[in-house]
């Protein structure tokens, strides 16, 4: 039997860090190990810095030509963890927001299981990787 303290692949979020001033845990997907890596210790917490999204949109922007709206990072995960999880409670927990926002949000008829599958499939080639201090660049 695994242990609660054993379980790596979660970010927690303190309530003193949240927005709404409760602690949560956010399953890390593997594209989210992949994209991490970077900063990967052999043990302890991780820490990247202050990873600026402008700066990550920016190099998105950049390298394929796709501008990315405000908060469009956080809204494909809603979106696409909800049509794999289908369950707008968890989804709304793992966010920080309520039911009713995530069910406004992030129910989507049109994106399919399939779509959500990709979506958590996308992580980098071993070319291109994040770099600290919010910019993205090649290796």
């Amino acid at each position: 039997m695994r242990r609660a303290n054993q379980i790596t692949h979660l970010i927690r979020l303190p309530g003193t860090k949240s927005k709404t001033g409760y602690s949560r845990q956010i399953p890390i997907s593997q594209n989210l190990k992949t994209w991490s890596e970077r900063w990967r210790k052999a043990a302890g917490l991780a820490y990247c810095g202050k990873v600026k999204l402008g700066g990550v949109n920016a190099a998105i922007l950049a390298l394929s030509g796709v501008r990315l709206g405000y908060d469009a990072m956080r809204h494909g995960y809603g979106t696409h963890r909800q049509m794999i999880l289908k369950n707008v409670a968890q989804v709304a927990n793992e966010m920080g927001n309520s039911v009713e926002i995530c069910r406004r949000h992030y129910l989507n008829a049109f994106c399919t299981e399939l779509e959500a599958e990709e979506w958590f499939a996308i992580a980098p080639s071993q070319d291109v990787l994040p770099v600290r201090e919010g910019k993205m660049g090649t290796l």
